[in-house]
């Protein structure tokens, strides 16, 4: 049920991902907006083929630079 609730927060994030305008993605390349979103759809879609430990390495070092990223986006009004 852990692994499931990890799967479903990157799942999140990808979905507000693709909510965001292309002007706000295209003012901020720092961030993988296409690789976000195209893992969000990987998980939705082939969830028999995730590979557990790729997900734990993405929620602790990818997410929280993701989050570093956003943080600074929303400081500078972009």
């Amino acid at each position: 049920m852990f692994q499931d609730a990890c799967c479903m927060c990157v799942v999140q994030i990808g979905e507000l991902v693709g909510q965001l305008s292309e002007e706000v993605k295209r003012r901020n390349t720092a961030i993988p907006w296409r690789i976000i979103k195209d893992t969000r759809n990987f998980y939705v879609h082939a969830y028999g083929a995730i590979d557990i430990p790729s997900v734990w390495d993405t929620l602790e070092h990818d997410i929280p630079d993701v989050k570093a990223a956003c943080e600074q986006i929303l400081k500078a009004g972009n």
